[in-house]
């Protein structure tokens, strides 16, 4: 082939998960992001949770469980995190969703809201971004066909 061209990738060391309800198990799991403390957060979409891991795939803890109260998830997609170890996870029943926030211990400290203490409210919100420097969160609503940027205070 001409003008192909290819690049030395490493080969993996190791590998996690099986399709399960259990700990370290998946049914879908769809994002992931690293926290400052180098921890691993998946959102596993069915089981409507969060699994953290070590980066050697220890299970540590489990953010949320189904529900569609606030610390608790119908479909968990999107997830980043800060520097300042926040960790932010987008999801949505039906059609609406939010985006909630909470500490790297799995503590539920909120909705992204605006001024008036009031949570915003998204369209299918399936991707979420952080940008430390300009302290922006960036959220892809899928159904809307658009980016949101929020600046975070």
């Amino acid at each position: 082939m001409t003008g192909v061209q290819t690049c030395a990738l490493p080969i993996y060391n190791y590998q996690w998960g099986l399709k399960g309800k259990r700990k370290g198990e998946f049914r879908y799991p769809f994002a992931i992001t690293m926290d400052e403390d180098r921890r691993i957060y998946i959102t596993d979409v069915i089981n409507a949770r969060v699994q953290v891991f070590s980066q050697k795939g220890e299970f540590l803890q489990q953010i949320g469980k189904w529900g569609i109260t606030p610390a608790t998830f119908y479909r968990p997609k999107g997830i980043t995190s800060d520097k300042d170890n926040n960790i932010y996870v987008a999801g949505s029943y039906v059609k609406y969703g939010n985006i909630q926030v909470f500490s790297n211990t799995g503590e539920y400290k909120g909705i992204i809201g605006n001024m008036k203490k009031k949570g915003l409210r998204f369209i299918s919100p399936v991707g979420v971004y952080f940008d430390n420097d300009t302290r922006q969160l960036f959220v892809v609503e899928m159904k809307e066909n658009r980016l949101r940027i929020l600046q975070v205070q």
